[in-house]
């Protein structure tokens, strides 16, 4: 798909299972189950998925999927897929190697989002995009080197700190229009210093949102994920950006739901709903029309 100066590719990484009752919060099983079954863990299925944007100067990466650096338990209790090698394997297929990238957008440093950014080879820690600066919100990465008890399974010093170490991590802080046709925005209800990312041009407005609505299900407001540190905080952010992609028509796109890749939303008396669902290869011939 061209947005802007970029053709926009997905790219898939992978899966996870994660408990379902974290996912959907307060909202009773009998409800989330319908649109994602659990197994007998209590655990649903959820794509990473990551948008790679090329143009005539840059190849830009949105998250890295999980990478392959965790003990077996870990593997086990979420059931990774290689993400680093699906990772390597998708970029192939736009003949792109990882030398090739130029930027990577971290939307934040959750293991989910920020692991295929380095790997081991032989033992030795290694940056998996040597000539790429990486970024992300500077609060973020002062909380990922210090969180709380509550959240600090999910952050992996090994995913980031050689980027420290060898200078490539770019720190944010606040909304940025980074590039031509390419913005970033920064939310802290999931965690602090989150960013979203925002493609457009005059025809297409998508919005990356990451964790604030990383099912199709979390449109509707009372859907928070457990995970959130600050859920009062991220349903003022989901009213303010849902109301924004509403306003300007814009595309969701949804890194972890299994059933769609992407959004289109409505306003009702009742709150925002999902107008529809659309995979991603649904959409080159119908963006421009429907937009």
């Amino acid at each position: 798909m061209k947005i802007g100066c970029y053709d926009v590719e997905l790219l898939n990484l992978g899966s996870l299972l994660i408990d379902g009752g974290a996912m959907f919060g307060v909202i009773p099983k009998t409800i989330w189950e319908k649109n994602y079954p659990a197994d007998e863990k209590n655990r649903i299925s959820m794509t990473m998925k990551s948008l790679l944007l090329i143009s005539d100067d840059r190849i830009i990466l949105i998250d890295t999927g999980t990478g392959n650096k965790y003990p077996a338990k870990v593997i086990d209790s979420y059931h990774l897929d290689d993400s680093f090698e699906l990772l390597k394997n998708e970029l192939g297929r736009f003949k792109i190697t990882p030398d090739d990238v130029t930027d990577v957008i971290f939307t934040h440093l959750h293991f989910d989002h920020s692991g295929g950014a380095t790997y081991y080879d032989n033992g030795e820690l290694k940056i998996t995009f040597p000539n790429a600066n990486y970024y992300v919100q500077k609060s973020q990465f002062e909380w990922a080197q210090n969180p709380s008890v509550r959240d600090r399974a999910g952050f992996y010093p090994q995913n980031f700190i050689p980027l420290v170490e060898s200078e490539k991590l770019v720190l944010l802080d606040g909304d940025v229009d980074l590039f031509p046709d390419f913005s970033v925005y920064k939310v802290n209800g999931h965690t602090y210093g989150m960013q979203l990312a925002g493609i457009y041009d005059e025809h297409i407005k998508l919005l990356y949102v990451s964790d604030l609505i990383p099912l199709a299900n979390h449109v509707q407001l009372p859907y928070i994920t457990s995970f959130d540190l600050l859920p009062m905080i991220t349903l003022e952010e989901k009213k303010l950006f849902l109301e924004e992609c509403y306003k300007n028509n814009a595309f969701l796109f949804l890194q972890h739901d299994s059933n769609c890749d992407m959004l289109k939303i409505d306003k009702t008396e009742k709150g925002f709903v999902v107008k529809e669902r659309l995979k991603w290869g649904d959409l080159d011939e119908r963006v421009y029309q429907n937009s």
